[in-house]
């Protein structure tokens, strides 16, 4: 090969390296946008999921108050029960299909469920569907499995449950009526 020659190949070379390692950055340019969307999504999905657990847990706590008049005590041990049931499910060792077949069984009594059409749902609202089919099985085998509730009991608060539920999803009641109605009267409420 003449000096030439050696000169474009070298040439060559230089020109291929640097695409090469352009080629290089992009794709881990690329590799940590989409990590970065990744996590971004991962957190609004847990964000949703909290909100809806927050919705639900307050819907439940309603139902139980108004259909057992229970107090502050006993729904922070029925909170300490769906608690121990969520840390359960978020492990893997129980699924809500698990609780389900739990509840047929032992109560004679399983969630409601409409079929949908979730086609053409966004992803947030299929999450918050998730969240109330777990959230609700949950709720009802902690009622069975702390407080012995079977099936009559159980149906009782459920559909207390269902109507406070609509009442909030047609607009008629709002969250702050709903944590008005549970504040203990004639005490004194300190929040943080």
């Amino acid at each position: 090969m003449g000096r030439f020659a050696k000169a474009l190949s070298r040439k060559h070379e230089k020109n291929y390296k640097k695409s090469e390692e352009r080629a290089e950055a992009t794709e881990k340019k690329g590799k940590r946008a989409m990590q970065h969307a990744t996590t971004k999504q991962i957190i609004r999905d847990r964000t949703v999921m909290a909100g809806a657990y927050d919705t639900l847990t307050l819907i439940f706590d309603v139902a139980v108050h108004e259909t057992f008049g229970w107090g502050v005590d006993m729904r922070a041990r029925l909170h300490k029960k769906m608690a121990r049931h969520i840390l359960c499910m978020k492990s893997h060792l129980v699924t809500t299909k698990d609780i389900e077949r739990i509840l047929r069984d032992e109560a004679d009594m399983e969630p409601e469920k409409e079929k949908l059409d979730m086609d053409s749902w966004g992803r947030e609202r299929r999450i918050q569907y998730k969240a109330t089919g777990d959230l609700s099985a949950i709720f009802l085998l902690s009622l069975l499995d702390e407080f012995g509730y079977k099936t009559r009991r159980l149906k009782r608060v459920y559909d207390a449950a269902t109507k406070v539920a609509n009442k909030l999803k047609i607009g008629s009641v709002t969250v702050q009526d709903l944590e008005k109605s549970l504040t203990p009267r004639g005490k004194r409420v300190l929040l943080d």
